[in-house]
């Protein structure tokens, strides 16, 4: 039997089952989201976090812990979201309307844009 677990994941609305329900099944997303999803929604369903972790792909209980912990104090977009970049960074500055206000949608990165090479 597991331990009791010290951060319980808090109940989820309906809005955000969906959207983590959409997250694993999309095919186009990516995939780091697609597990920590996954994880999400096997905690949701009363797993353990080491089942959780072996369902969704992650290597210890430890990961899952720290995910719900972080979903916990976050919003879904931002507990599943990937780690910021530097060619992301500008995104995140006050002000910066990148997104279009979906709560899972993660920003998009400018990295193809076009550069002006310096000599």
């Amino acid at each position: 039997m597991p331990y009791p677990q010290k951060h319980p994941l808090r109940s989820l609305t309906d809005l955000e089952e969906r959207a983590l329900s959409q997250i694993v099944k999309a095919s186009s997303e990516r995939v780091d989201r697609v597990r920590r999803a996954k994880a999400v929604l096997a905690v949701n369903a009363g797993e353990p976090f080491t089942a959780a972790a072996a369902l969704s792909g992650f290597k210890s209980a430890d990961s899952v812990s720290q995910l719900v912990e972080r979903f916990n104090r976050a919003s879904t977009r931002r507990a599943l979201h990937c780690r910021r970049t530097r060619a992301q960074s500008h995104l995140h500055q006050p002000g910066a309307t990148a997104h279009s206000g979906d709560p899972t949608e993660c920003p998009k990165s400018r990295a193809g844009s076009k550069r002006h090479l310096v000599a």
